[in-house]
C-alpha cells in the first residue's frame, strides 16, 4: 500500500509519499481563508499525485483534489474511491447560498462554484463514495446518488490525547459554552452569538476557537464581555480549553461529521449540535447532549438557557458524552475502512 499525502507524518506499514509545498499553502489558507491559496494548494497535490499513481487494484482519493489522479487512474483500468469530507457538493452549494442570502451578501465566491464542479466531476469517476456521517449520506441521496454507491464511516480521534483532559477546572469561576470551528456563517456562528444574546446567561462565558472570517456587523451581531474570542487554537491549547469548559456548542448549517465534536466529547462535555453536523450518528439526545434545528436562534438560546440551569445534568451528560467519545478512535474508524475495502476487492 502506498500513501500520498499532504502532510509528512508516516503511516505504519505504509510508504508515504508527502507533498510539502500543498502542506504549506493549506496551513496559510487555514489562517487567512484566501480561495486562491486553497485552490493553489489543491492543484498542487493534484498534479503531484496523479504523477505518483503507479499499478495499482485501487485509487483511494480524497475529493476535490483528485480529478486528475481519478482520470489517470481510470485510463489504467484501476477501480476508484472517492473520499468525501462533507455534504454532496450541489447540495452544499445551494445550502449556503441560503445562508448568505438570509444574510443580504448573495451568493457564495465563484471559486467556491468552481471547486463544486470538479467535486461532482470526480463523483463521476468512482466506484464508491466514502462519507463521514448519514446525514452526508442523505443529502446524495437528495441528489439522485444510488445508496449501493455510498459507505458511511465515521470519523476517529486520537482517544489518548482528549481523554488525558481532566477538567478539574470546569468548577473555578463561569460556566464556560465553547464553540470550535472556523469562524464563518457556514459554522452558524451568526446564529449562536444572536442565540447567546438573546440567553442573556447569568455567571456564563462563551469562548470562540478558531480564525474570524466574517463582518460580524453586517450579521447583526454584537459582542460582550461575556464572548471571549480567541483565535486560532492548536490541539495542545485546545484540550486546555475543554479541560476548562463546561459545554460544546456547535450550530453549522453544512458539515461532514465535526471532528471537534467528537474530540470534545472524548474530553467529557456535553454536546449543543445541529444535525448537520454529523455528530447525530454517534451521540444520543438526552443522554450526551442537545440537538437543535439549524438557523433557529430561539430554539438555540432556549437550550442555552436550560443547560446553563442544570449543572448536575451537565455533569452527568459529560460523563455519559465522555464514555461514548472515548470510543470514537482514529483505530475504529481504520478497521472500518479496511474492512470495506477488503469486501470491495472481492466484489
Amino acid at each position: 500500500m502506498r500513501a500520498i499525502r499532504s502532510e509528512n507524518s508516516p503511516i505504519e506499514g505504509t510508504k508515504t509519499e508527502c507533498c510539502l509545498r500543498a502542506k504549506l499553502l493549506t496551513r496559510i489558507f487555514q489562517r487567512t481563508q484566501r480561495p486562491l491559496l486553497l485552490e493553489a494548494a489543491q492543484d498542487t497535490f493534484e498534479t503531484f499525485a496523479a504523477r505518483r499513481i503507479g499499478h495499482s487494484d485501487v485509487f483511494w482519493g480524497w475529493n476535490g483534489h483528485n480529478l486528475l489522479g481519478f482520470k489517470t487512474a481510470r485510463a489504467a483500468g484501476q477501480r476508484i474511491l472517492c473520499e468525501r469530507g462533507s455534504t454532496h457538493a450541489a447540495w452544499a452549494a445551494r445550502r449556503l447560498s441560503e445562508v448568505h442570502t438570509k444574510l443580504g451578501w448573495g451568493r457564495v465566491d465563484s471559486s467556491l462554484g468552481k471547486r463544486d464542479q470538479k467535486a461532482i466531476q470526480e463523483y463521476s469517476f468512482a466506484d464508491k463514495v466514502i462519507v463521514p456521517s448519514k446525514f452526508v449520506r442523505d443529502t446524495f441521496l437528495e441528489e439522485g446518488f444510488p445508496e449501493s454507491s455510498l459507505f458511511v464511516n465515521p470519523y476517529g480521534i486520537d482517544e489518548r490525547l482528549w481523554g488525558s483532559v481532566d477538567g478539574e477546572n470546569r468548577e473555578c469561576g463561569p460556566l464556560v459554552f465553547v464553540c470550535t470551528a472556523s469562524m464563518t456563517p457556514r459554522k452558524g456562528i451568526h446564529i449562536l452569538l444572536r442565540a447567546w444574546k438573546k440567553a442573556s446567561l447569568r455567571n456564563c462565558e462563551l469562548w470562540l476557537c478558531g480564525g474570524l472570517h466574517f463582518p460580524l456587523e453586517e450579521a447583526g451581531v454584537s459582542l460582550d464581555n461575556s464572548v471571549k474570542m480567541l483565535g486560532y487554537t492548536s490541539h495542545k491549547d485546545l484540550a486546555k480549553v475543554y479541560s476548562r469548559a463546561s459545554v460544546y456548542v456547535l450550530p453549522s448549517f453544512e458539515e461532514g461529521m465535526a471532528r471537534s465534536g467528537l474530540e470534545a466529547m472524548a474530553a467529557g462535555l456535553p454536546m449543543i449540535v445541529t444535525k448537520e453536523t454529523g455528530l447525530t450518528d454517534v451521540m444520543e439526545e438526552g443522554k450526551h447532549g442537545w440537538v437543535v434545528p439549524s438557523g433557529d436562534e430561539n430554539a438555540l438560546a432556549d437550550t442555552l438557557k436550560m443547560a446553563s440551569a442544570d449543572i448536575d445534568q451537565i455533569h452527568r451528560m459529560g460523563r455519559d458524552s465522555r464514555m461514548n467519545g472515548l470510543q470514537q478512535t482514529k483505530e475504529a474508524y481504520g478497521d472500518r475502512a479496511a474492512a470495506f475495502l477488503k469486501d470491495f476487492l472481492n466484489s
